[in-house]
């Protein structure tokens, strides 16, 4: 029998995935969004939401599940406490009866040091009776893997940091909507890694991205430092493609052990380079 569940951040890349996905395994969606979509879901309610408001509690009785999504990558202070947390804590005071937070590989063991990073953790505390979701770098045609594939549309000429020899471990973007799905019918409890147990370094990433997408690439060595300079600049763009967070998420690249989650579900998530080639 299908769930009533919440999603905030519907409007986002995995939201509108896991909208589609949820609606489709016969799940009443409530949507909640910063503005209204142009590509409605028939049969999805959707709830205008910012997480500088706090939600109205009327609005989500019935609700079964929440499925939290929205972040706020920019800290903005809300009455003297960070946007991010005091919108977990105000969503964690309705009490409904189970919660999926999606946090971050930046959040695992030895935390990256960034605001991202220290935020998820710090949002993490607040589900530990619930089921926490740590993906790795998500595979899909947005998010900030799309960022990526547009900007080696606009130039050949790729930066590489210290070698391009960082650790990245990915999962495909509907590989992750179906392990959260799966999770959540399960009723399942606890902290999930969810990432492809193989490894692959930036530079070959990057290397299978033009390959598929047939565009010619040189790779051009930059200090960290000169990097940091160039992404503060592109931050006065209405929508840069990266940020400093999105750099000391690269540059702090770890391995987490993911095997134990992908053998528990099937063994048959897409590896790094098999989801390039699908998305190509």
């Amino acid at each position: 029998m299908g769930k009533t569940v919440a999603i905030t951040g519907a409007n986002g890349f995995i939201g509108k995935a896991m909208v589609k996905a949820l609606h489709a395994n016969g799940h009443a969606v409530k949507a909640l969004v910063h503005h209204e979509p142009a590509d409605r879901v028939a049969g999805v309610e959707y709830i205008p939401y910012s997480l500088e408001q706090l939600p109205k509690a009327e609005l989500f009785l019935g609700v079964d599940i929440l499925i939290h999504l929205a972040f706020q990558f920019k800290q903005v202070m809300v009455d003297g406490e960070d946007a991010n947390i005091r919108a977990v804590k105000a969503w964690k005071a309705l009490q409904l009866p189970a919660y999926v937070f999606m946090s971050s590989f930046a959040a695992a063991e030895p935390v990256t040091a960034s605001y991202y990073g220290l935020c998820k953790l710090e949002a993490e505390g607040f589900f530990k009776e619930d089921l926490i979701l740590r993906p790795g770098l998500v595979l899909g045609n947005a998010g900030l893997f799309g960022r990526m594939k547009t900007q080696l549309q606009k130039s050949r000429f790729v930066p590489l940091l210290r070698g391009g020899h960082q650790i990245i471990q990915t999962i495909f973007i509907d590989d992750l909507i179906a392990a959260t799905i799966g999770l959540m019918e399960a009723e399942a409890k606890g902290c999930f890694s969810l990432a492809h147990p193989d490894r692959v370094v930036y530079k070959e990433l990057v290397h299978e991205i033009a390959k598929q997408t047939n565009r010619p690439i040189s790779f051009v060595p930059v200090p960290v430092g000169l990097m940091k300079l160039f992404i503060a600049a592109m931050q006065w763009l209405p929508k840069p493609p990266f940020n400093k967070d999105n750099l000391q998420g690269l540059l702090a690249s770890k391995y987490v052990d993911t095997r134990k989650e992908y053998q528990q579900m099937g063994s048959n998530w897409l590896s790094p380079m098999d989801a390039i080639k699908r998305l190509a």
